[in-house]
């Protein structure tokens, strides 16, 4: 074990201030911060103190239930919990407390909606993209559609692979680079060095392959029975992918 120094109080708290403050993604970190805010606001404008309470956050879930989805307070409430319990401890068992899950739980069967979901994307989708792009296509046209293909066939989120218009999101950490890129006769692959989603923060490599029926045609194999073999060797499976 070699020798390290002690470091002073200062420093240590200057370090951890920084790794508290990576915890959570820029976007997530500003989500959150509206969330707080929302709620700060209520305690404000009610004349209630910003420690937490059973009571305070109850008031808080039905008060914002007649503005907002409750769908949408659940996330608020995950939000403020990720803010405030630094300060306040208890607050995670103050929001699983019963009075607050029953108030939220009443808010939902009282004001909930349906779920209005767009519809998945399809191949007609991206063929419909491709043909009524203009002719012959622009740079920019062409960074749109490869978006949108890497995107639908490497399973990835859209939205995090473009770049963000506000200064304060853009995180080169999750840029995937040019020089990342290989392409041969049947794939090609490229690197995504962190996402939301990637709790280890290792990164991953996506490869775009060849469809399933043309896979099969290649294998050899004359009924859909090579995709529960596939899904049983996960080695091939993340060649697939």
């Amino acid at each position: 074990q070699p020798f390290q120094e002690a470091w002073p109080l200062q420093h240590l708290i200057y370090e951890r201030s920084i790794a508290l403050g990576m915890t959570l993604h820029p976007n997530t970190q500003r989500t959150y911060s509206s969330h707080l805010n929302s709620y700060l606001t209520f305690c404000e404008i009610h004349g209630f103190p910003i420690s937490p309470t059973p009571d305070t956050l109850s008031f808080f879930v039905v008060f914002m239930s007649h503005y907002i989805q409750p769908r949408s307070v659940e996330n608020y409430l995950s939000g403020i919990v990720s803010q405030l319990e630094l300060h306040f401890p208890d607050v995670r068992d103050i929001r699983n407390s019963n009075l607050v899950r029953r108030t939220l739980c009443g808010s939902l069967r009282r004001f909930a909606r349906p779920v209005s979901r767009r519809q998945p994307l399809s191949h007609d989708h991206l063929r419909h993209a491709l043909n009524t792009c203009t002719c012959p296509l622009e740079y920019d046209d062409l960074c749109w559609l490869a978006m949108l293909f890497c995107g639908f066939f490497g399973l990835l989120r859209v939205g995090e692979l473009v770049w963000p218009d506000a200064v304060g999101l853009r995180d080169y950490t999750c840029l995937s680079p040019r020089s990342s890129v290989s392409i041969d006769q049947s794939s090609f692959t490229f690197c995504v060095p962190q996402r939301k989603s990637d709790v280890c923060f290792e990164g991953h490599l996506i490869r775009i392959t060849l469809p399933p029926s043309q896979i099969q045609a290649i294998g050899g194999w004359s009924s859909s029975a090579w995709q529960r073999y596939v899904r049983k060797n996960p080695v091939l499976l993340q060649t697939l992918l």
